[in-house]
């Protein structure tokens, strides 16, 4: 028997509440160097039919596709929130059994990862 539905919205209720400081509005803020918090930042989550992911590191599958996406998150360290020098996205769907983050990472200069 799997987790309640409600125990995980809850929890997903939870994660945004706390990430909320580090979370921004939709523009995009690459060359700036400082950052205009999000006083209600909101992303609304849909869910899949259970068994559509597969857990494997890409997101290839459609479901991704229309996937809502949270975005331009700030630097606490090494700046005090500042935008950052490249830009990252998360995307967030669930289904009946699990909650899914889909993290996107971009870098101009792959080879010092």
């Amino acid at each position: 028997m799997g987790v309640p539905k409600i125990i995980k919205l809850f929890i997903l209720w939870a994660f945004l509440s706390i990430s909320s400081p580090f979370l921004l509005s939709q523009e995009t803020i690459l060359n700036d160097t400082s950052a205009v918090k999000n006083i209600k930042p909101e992303l609304v989550i849909h869910e899949c039919k259970t068994g559509l992911i597969k857990v494997d590191g890409v997101l290839d599958e459609d479901v991704w596709k229309d996937a809502p996406i949270a975005t331009n998150f700030v630097e606490i360290e090494p700046g005090d929130n500042s935008a950052p020098p490249v830009k990252t996205e998360v995307k967030i769907i669930y289904d009946e059994d699990n909650l899914y983050f889909g993290f996107i990472c971009y870098d101009d200069d792959m080879s010092k990862l």
